[in-house]
C-alpha cells in the first residue's frame, strides 16, 4: 500500500483498525479516475424512444437479518446510508436508476447476536 492508499484510507476511514484494513484490500485501491464505457453491442430491434435501461447496470442487493422487522418505506430508506458509503468508496459510480438495479429484502432473525446485513455487487 503506497502513501497515497493510505491518505485515502485515513480519509475514508480514520479509526479503521489494521485487521480491517487486511480484510478489505480492494477499498483502498487507488480510485478510478476513467469514466465508464459506452456498450457498444448493437441493438437487436429499435430502441422505444425516451430512455430505456440498459442492461449494463449494476446489480446491487442488500439484505437485512433483524429481530424486529421494519415497514417496508423504513427499510429502503434505511439502505441510503450504506448505498452512499458504497458511492463514496467508488463500488458504485452513481445511485440513480440509470446506473444500477436495486433490490433491499429483510428477514428475521431470533437473536440479536444473529443480526447482520448482506451487501452484494454484481458488475455487468
Amino acid at each position: 500500500m503506497n502513501n497515497d492508499q493510505k491518505h485515502q484510507l485515513a480519509s475514508l476511514f480514520p479509526r479503521a483498525s489494521k485487521s480491517f484494513v487486511a480484510a478489505n484490500p480492494h477499498l483502498f485501491a487507488p480510485v478510478r479516475t476513467r469514466e465508464p464505457q459506452q456498450d457498444l453491442r448493437p441493438a437487436v430491434v429499435d430502441a422505444p424512444p425516451g430512455e430505456a435501461k440498459g442492461d449494463a447496470r449494476i446489480g446491487l442487493g442488500i439484505v437485512m437479518f433483524r429481530v424486529r422487522l421494519l415497514d417496508p418505506d423504513n427499510l429502503v430508506g434505511s439502505a441510503k446510508p450504506l448505498i452512499d458509503c458504497l458511492r463514496k468508496v467508488d463500488l458504485l459510480p452513481d445511485d440513480s436508476e440509470k446506473e444500477i438495479t436495486l433490490q433491499v429484502t429483510q428477514q428475521r432473525v431470533r437473536h440479536y447476536a444473529d443480526q447482520k446485513t448482506v451487501v452484494t455487487l454484481v458488475y455487468p
